[in-house]
């Protein structure tokens, strides 16, 4: 009996940990099984501009991968669809269009295409009124109640594809439109007070940032402030002095060469705005840094 009983006990000194493990692996076979039963792919989202995909990252979070086509300083009225950027396009399920006429998007498909995959800042009750205000030339993004309205559009759009997610992406937007609507008090309580309340542009780009804060962009031409001829330098000199202002509206991006070229051309003071952003994580990286660094070049040069 005593062989008996210490035979038992080496057996089970040596099946033990093995039985232990065999247990622990069943477990986690298990939870790995209910955890991942279907994951949910993520939402495809490709956006003309910069500003624009970074509100669809904000609202999208975790479930959305998003490309941006253009960004710093770049012009959407410029862009040219490479092969490779035809893809994403097509392999896209949501495509945000910058509100120009984006005449690319025609050749992704018919009307139904349109409906269901294509969404622009044009398409928000403001951005309506913006683009009739100003013709449809201006970055439309750049009015803050517009890229508010666009949140709420995002996620409505993203809800009918991924409606597991549907209050998660509410909420985001809800919050993106809180953060966008304490900016938009501080651009109204400082631009009040400027002094000028109009500036000149070479191409009509910032009209909807200016309408939306009693402001006016005076564009008498509509070319790329690097290519201005002697012409357009002559229509932009009586343009400042018909309007009295002495502030011409550039991009950022223009390289310091350029700025100093087009200011000694014109004779005229630089309001550098920024229209894109950029990805780069120490620059104006989201909405809200774009938007507080026009506010304080806005309020620097109109004061």
């Amino acid at each position: 009996m005593l062989r008996l009983a210490e035979l038992a006990r080496i057996i089970t000194r040596r099946l033990a940990p093995r039985l232990v493990m065999a247990w622990c692996v069943g477990m986690a076979g298990c939870d790995r099984g209910g955890e991942t039963a279907e994951p949910v792919p993520r939402i495809e989202v490709v956006a003309t501009v910069y500003p624009l995909a970074d509100i669809a990252r904000q609202v999208g979070g975790q479930w959305v991968n998003v490309r941006a086509f253009l960004e710093g300083g770049q012009d959407p009225r410029n862009l040219t669809v490479s092969d490779n950027q035809r893809k994403q396009l097509r392999d896209a399920n949501i495509v945000l269009t910058s509100g120009y006429d984006d005449s690319w998007t025609k050749e992704l498909g018919g009307r139904n295409y349109r409906l269901e995959h294509l969404l622009g800042p044009q398409q928000t009750n403001t951005g309506k009124k913006d683009a009739l205000a100003i013709g449809g030339q201006g970055d439309l993004w750049l009015d803050m109640k517009v890229a508010g309205e666009f949140a709420d559009l995002v996620a409505d759009r993203l809800s009918i594809r991924d409606p597991q997610h549907g209050d998660e992406y509410h909420q985001r937007a809800a919050a993106f439109k809180d953060e966008v609507e304490q900016l938009d008090g501080e651009f109204r309580a400082a631009l009040a007070q400027t002094g000028q309340k109009k500036f000149l542009s070479a191409r009509p780009t910032w009209g909807a940032l200016a309408h939306c804060y009693g402001l006016e962009e005076i564009a008498p031409g509509d070319t790329v402030a690097w290519r201005l001829t002697p012409q357009a330098v002559l229509a932009l000199r009586h343009a400042a002095r018909e309007n009295q202002t002495d502030v011409l509206a550039v991009d950022t991006d223009l390289p310091p060469a350029e700025q100093a070229h087009i200011q000694a051309q014109t004779g005229l003071r630089l309001l550098r705005l920024d229209a894109c952003g950029s990805s780069a994580s120490d620059g104006r990286s989201t909405y809200i840094r774009l938007m507080r660094y026009n506010l304080e070049e806005l309020r620097r040069i109109l004061k």
